[in-house]
């Protein structure tokens, strides 16, 4: 049994609640939960922003974000409604505003905690690192959901590393954070390379690029190069953590109804603002039940009370259930 935090002073500064151990097979353990036998080590965690924990599944619609690009066909929704994210949960690391070849100096002073979701696909691909920036993807725009505020981007991931298979250098950078964190947050990397913010110190036309071969790999290419293998895979910053509040991110399930999405019947969860109203999700993206023919959707709450897509929830919904039939 994972031990308590009880008796346990926080780090100097850390005013926070959150607590979890972060066992030596990068899986994240709360007081009293059972640990598998082969983990060695133990390491408390105190520095997540937010209760939410880290690891979760989580649905962004990204349909009305400008991303250039092919949709990638391993999308469960390819109308972009629907888009799994992975919570990473507080990283610290640096991210860049502008272009440049990062150094450690600049990373040092850069470093800092932040709440990070990471979309499990390249949401786009055969793009060039140039679109991308175009449309403000690289650096940062701003974006809102549930109530909660974010910054979408590219992660950084380092200029340089010793090998193809290292970590990039500074090993602050925000995919490595991630993937120090759990190697497991980040998915779909496999014969897909996404483009990361860091300029390269030895060719200043090229950008990084991480994934492919293995969730480490580090590579670099021009900037107006889009073949298949390059993607975008954002990142959504949470905004204004300090006003949030670490209960400030709260999950809402949404159960499908006997509907799919990308072919699973399972339920699904999005994020929204704790003690706030938010929007009743889309119906596109999602699959009618089988036999099914007709128009009529709406969500419903525990309560029995409907809500078309683009109604107002109550602050207090926590599950919404599709409804297919009228």
């Amino acid at each position: 049994t994972a031990p308590a935090s009880d008796g346990l002073t926080r780090p100097d500064g850390n005013t926070g609640s959150y607590f979890e151990w972060l066992g030596s097979d990068g899986e994240l353990y709360a007081p009293d939960d059972n640990v598998p036998a082969d983990v060695t080590k133990l390491t408390a965690q105190f520095d997540e922003q937010f209760t939410l924990a880290p690891g979760g599944t989580y649905y962004f619609d990204l349909s009305g974000v400008s991303i250039p690009g092919t949709a990638n066909g391993s999308l469960p929704d390819k109308t972009m409604h629907y888009v799994p994210f992975t919570y990473a949960g507080t990283v610290d690391a640096y991210k860049l505003t502008s272009e440049m070849a990062t150094t450690e100096e600049y990373a040092q002073q850069n470093e800092y905690a932040h709440s990070l979701f990471v979309a499990d696909y390249a949401v786009t691909h055969a793009v060039s690192w140039d679109k991308l920036h175009a449309e403000g993807l690289i650096f940062g725009k701003g974006y809102a959901a549930g109530s909660v505020e974010y910054t979408m981007r590219a992660p950084s991931g380092g200029s340089a590393a010793t090998s193809n298979y290292s970590l990039g250098t500074p090993q602050s950078n925000e995919w490595d954070r991630i993937l120090d964190k759990n190697g497991g947050y980040i998915k779909n990397w496999g014969k897909m390379e996404s483009w990361g913010q860091d300029t390269s110190p030895y060719t200043l036309s090229n950008r990084v690029v991480r994934g492919y071969h293995s969730p480490r790999k580090f590579a670099d290419a021009n900037t107006t190069l889009d073949f298949p293998y390059f993607g975008f895979r954002p990142v959504l910053e949470v905004l204004n953590p300090d006003t949030l509040g670490t209960d400030g991110l709260k999950a809402v399930t949404l159960d499908l109804g006997g509907g799919k999405l990308g072919g699973s019947p399972d339920t699904i969860q999005i994020i929204v603002k704790t003690g706030e109203s938010f929007t009743a999700p889309a119906s596109d993206g999602l699959t009618r039940p089988d036999g099914n023919t007709g128009s009529y959707f709406k969500w419903r709450d525990s309560n029995g009370k409907l809500y078309a897509p683009g109604d107002n929830v109550p602050a207090d919904v926590t599950r919404l259930t599709a409804q297919f039939d009228s």
